[in-house]
């Protein structure tokens, strides 16, 4: 009884409302399938894709045996499975992860799945259909591929890619594989070029592209499991005599203290204590970490704040989700787990806008005792509440609709690139400020989580405020400015090319 009243005296401090943050719509919304396992490895794919264009997301679901499933979104909060989409089946395929992209710069999102095997880059033919393009394309890799993520590691305009394999033997043929993209023609493998190379043959679990320390290019970050180290690998430019032939990548994990030593399963990556550069959350057995960038500090160095901010959690953490659920400004945490008992299920954290967070899985909605392995965020519904789909391990997929009734703003933006930058506009940087001087600072990238596509439009929520400016800083360095953007509503902004663009400032 002590225990129910404090959380009831902790969530009417933070403004809850006693009602449940997420409903399971699976059924009603028509995506209801089986996860079908092969041979019991762990590992789950799920993404978010605007395969259509039509602003709207759809849902890509893998499977270890059988078909893959891609649900297009009807608008109305039901999903239709339909024919012309069928090369994404795959039903001789062990997949796994899967993460979004457009290698080629159509302006249409491209589909890669890690898998045991073969992975497959699926080419969207102009929204109407996929084809496989994997061999063409150079991917002959024969490894246990978990997860991948996508971005402009050269800034020559084109999406590169890092995957993350589970080295079953550590050795060479099992490493990880880094990927340029030769213009959408093919890709090279330029793993070498990342020294030591020991690091690529872990048991890597999850990865991440970000610019961790604010520099405008992309650096990584790959979550080990079995006890070997994380590895944040720095981006230091292009291949030089002094470095790698094509990319040049220093290992800094030492150096900035992010070489944790966990069975690392899930990352996410934001901004949660709003300082303006961003943190890092991954899960793992027995425990779950938080270290928090000091880069806005003048610092290169994390310092964990697990036990302080409330995150540390004891049971066996798969996917982890960074994302404001309530609108309030400050970014959420979300934790699978692949634990069936109720005291440890899936937990849903609000940020309590003080470096902390409150336990409000009692109010969370999610209360499956499944083994809930992946997990995705996305907005399937476009009411500007972030929604989320979880894979549960040799069970199902569940879709969670946001049915919380907090009233606050809220801002989505869809950022299309250009010339000169990829057309999705991954490694953008996206400042929004707010009418009560605070600044909410994001990036878009592709993949995280475990095995995840999360949404490409950025959201941001906004309490009671409105939108004084947003500044977007471009994969390649070139700003945009604007104001006069109105909130509770997504806007589609469009790179302007060259030199700085100020829309709304007088």
């Amino acid at each position: 009884m002590f225990f129910l009243c404090f959380i009831l005296l902790s969530l009417i401090s933070l403004n809850v409302t006693a009602q449940n943050y997420f409903s399971d719509v699976s059924n009603q919304a028509g995506v209801a399938i089986n996860h079908q396992l092969k041979s019991g490895e762990l590992g789950m794919g799920q993404g978010w894709v605007d395969v259509n264009n039509d602003g709207y997301e759809d849902l890509m679901l893998t499977n270890q045996s059988g078909e893959n499933y891609l649900f297009i979104n009807q608008q109305d909060g039901s999903f239709v499975e339909m024919a012309q989409y069928n090369d994404i089946k795959l039903p001789l395929s062990q997949d796994f992860g899967v993460s979004v992209t457009d290698f080629n710069n159509d302006g249409f999102q491209d589909l890669f799945i890690a898998s045991w095997g073969v992975n497959k880059l699926l080419k969207n033919i102009n929204g109407s259909s996929f084809l496989d393009v994997s061999d063409e394309m150079g991917f002959v890799d024969n490894s246990y591929s978990i997860a991948s993520t996508w971005a402009d590691i050269n800034q020559d305009g084109w999406l590169d890619l890092y995957v993350v394999n589970y080295s079953v033997e550590n050795d060479s043929d099992e490493a990880d594989r880094m990927y340029l993209n030769n213009q959408g023609a093919n890709f090279i493998d330029v793993s070498s070029d990342l020294t030591p190379f020991t690091n690529l043959t872990k048991h890597g679990l999850a990865v991440q592209f970000i610019d961790f320390d604010m520099d405008n290019d992309m650096d990584l970050y790959v979550v080990n499991d079995k006890l070997e180290q994380n590895t944040l690998w720095r981006n230091d430019g292009p291949g030089s005599s002094a470095c790698g032939v094509y990319v040049c990548f220093t290992d800094v994990s030492a150096l900035t203290q992010t070489n944790r030593a966990v069975f690392g399963m899930g990352i996410a990556i934001a901004d949660y204590d709003l300082d303006g550069d961003f943190d890092f959350y991954f899960s793992s057995i027995a425990e779950q970490v938080l270290l928090q960038s000091q880069i806005s500090q003048g610092s290169a160095v994390f310092v964990e704040q697990s036990n302080p901010a409330g995150l540390n959690f004891n049971a066996t953490g798969w996917a982890t989700i960074f994302a404001d659920f309530n609108n309030d400004q400050f970014p959420d945490a979300y934790l699978a787990t692949a634990n069936n008992t109720p005291s440890k299920r899936d937990r849903l954290y609000l940020n309590n806008q003080s470096q902390q967070f409150t336990d409000v899985t009692a109010l969370s909605g999610i209360e499956d005792l499944y083994m809930t392995v992946g997990a995705a965020k996305g907005d399937f519904d476009n009411d500007g509440k972030v929604d989320l789909v979880v894979g549960n391990w040799g069970e199902n997929y569940m879709l969670y609709k946001n049915t919380s009734l907090d009233a606050n703003n809220w801002i989505k933006i869809k950022l299309i690139g250009g010339s000169g930058i990829n057309q999705l506009a991954i490694g953008s940087k996206v400042a929004v400020n707010t009418s009560n001087g605070q600044e909410l600072v994001d990036q878009l990238v592709s993949g995280g989580s475990h095995g995840a596509g999360n949404s490409l439009v950025l959201h941001f929520g906004l309490a009671d405020e409105t939108i004084e400016s947003v500044k977007i800083t471009w994969p390649n360095g070139i700003i945009s400015l604007l104001s006069g953007l109105s909130a509770n509503q997504m806007h589609t902004l469009t790179y302007p090319g060259d030199g700085i663009f100020m829309q709304g400032f007088e």
